[in-house]
């Protein structure tokens, strides 16, 4: 199928993203030990974007795929929208705990706060209060200072780096927190959230080309230290370490692991070639960029309606959805589905997630809270038993020098 004939002949499903159906074992496992809301909302919310493209597809709609990742324009911003108003409503909830935090260090050390038993704020965690508010600012102004320097309008890289930490990685790792999965990916860049507002080729060659640098390095496939410090602090608690001592341990762990990789990866790229061992990585992932912001100069500056209209069809429904959760128990829904459902995670594991969703629900539904406590061994050994046999492979794949089998797409 690629003709223009076939294009007509097969549609409204010709124009659809492509989905996959893959049975991780792992994400089944991972999937029965969530909430079922969860682990529902992501085949969900990614088989209703596909609607929404059939639908679109029917009407005779112009279906413009989101720059870079795998959806259709107006998916992506309702993406963007959901983001949004996930990290509003975070920050709302945690006024609470922020508040004590800025006042704090706004004070100072001679006027330090304190909880109900008498001991100051912030007195058990990895950093102080101040330490913390402090060091948050000077690394973002640090960031800014650095971009500028390479050649950014100082605004622009505000913008940009604001966006990423409130929009990006906040959300992600609220995600990582429910749902466990280590691979998560947006459906938008900063630059995609600038572009409800102004026109990309606004921003200038300058910015343009800097931001492909940071799009390929750090933006547009995140993955980010901070769902891996939360999920240690949880663990740690669990065990009741203290958390200065696991500052020295998470400081230590991260400057191995980036030697460690640095070399490694050098290493095999110069010895067996890059392009050999990965191609998107190292052939088209570097390009893509450049020939999307080339794209952009290139064409007219024209502001696209859609963007704003879609990103506030997000917003507006996640705020709903948040609401609806707020007041009734059987409300089914989450919104991190319906942020991150149609994006690469949710394409790849969907099915996954559903099979693990329809066991639970059977099992919740005609057994009991016995049975659920049961089925769980034989669930978590899914997950040891993937991971596990992925590094077996390894192990032989190092011994023999010949690749292993491919896991589940990621």
């Amino acid at each position: 199928i690629g003709t223009v004939t076939d294009a007509v002949y097969f549609k409204p499903w010709f124009d659809l993203t492509a989905t996959f159906v893959t049975i991780a074992f792992s994400v089944i496992g991972l999937s029965f030990l969530l909430p079922r809301d969860v682990c529902f909302s992501i085949p969900f919310f990614l088989l209703f974007s596909r609607f929404q493209e059939a639908i679109g597809s029917a009407l005779g709609v112009r279906l413009d795929g989101m720059p870079i990742y795998p959806a259709k324009l107006f998916v992506g911003y309702q993406s963007v929208g959901a983001s949004a108003a996930l990290a509003c409503v975070l920050l709302y909830l945690a006024r609470p705990y922020l508040m004590p935090i800025f006042r704090q260090a706004m004070a100072g050390r001679q006027k330090a706060a304190f909880d109900a038993t008498g001991d100051p704020l912030g007195r058990t965690e990895m950093l102080t209060y101040p330490q913390a508010f402090w060091g948050a600012v000077l690394s973002f102004v640090g960031l800014v200072t650095w971009a500028t320097f390479a050649g950014m309008t100082w605004y622009v890289a505000a913008a940009l780096f604001a966006s990423f930490i409130l929009f990006v990685m906040l959300v992600l790792s609220r995600c990582v927190g429910e749902m466990g999965l280590l691979m998560l990916q947006p459906l938008f860049r900063p630059i995609d959230v600038l572009a409800v507002f102004t026109t990309r080729r606004s921003l200038g060659v300058s910015n343009m080309s800097i931001l492909n640098l940071l799009d390929g390095t750090f933006f547009r496939d995140p993955r980010s230290l901070m769902p891996i410090f939360m999920d240690g602090l949880k663990m740690g608690d669990e065990v009741k370490l203290e958390r200065k001592s696991m500052l020295r341990a998470f400081a230590l762990a991260t400057v191995v692991a980036i030697a460690t990789a640095m070399i490694v990866q050098l290493r095999l790229i110069y010895s067996r070639g890059g392009i050999g061992m990965n191609s998107w990585l190292f052939g088209a992932n570097p390009i893509l960029y450049i020939r999307e912001s080339a794209g952009r100069l290139s064409a007219p500056a024209e502001f696209d309606i859609r963007a704003p209209i879609f990103f506030a069809v997000g917003l507006i429904a996640t705020l709903g959805m948040y609401t609806m959760r707020t007041h009734f128990l059987w409300w089914p829904f989450n919104p991190i589905g319906y942020a991150i459902g149609a994006a690469w995670p949710g394409i790849v594991y969907w099915f996954a997630f559903l099979i693990g969703w329809t066991l639970k629900t059977l099992v919740m539904r005609y057994g009991s809270r016995g049975a659920y406590r049961r089925a769980r061994p034989f669930f978590l050994g899914l997950i040891l038993g993937e991971y596990s046999i992925a590094l077996v492979w390894v192990v032989i794949s190092v011994i023999t020098g010949r690749p292993g089998p491919s896991i589940p797409l990621t």
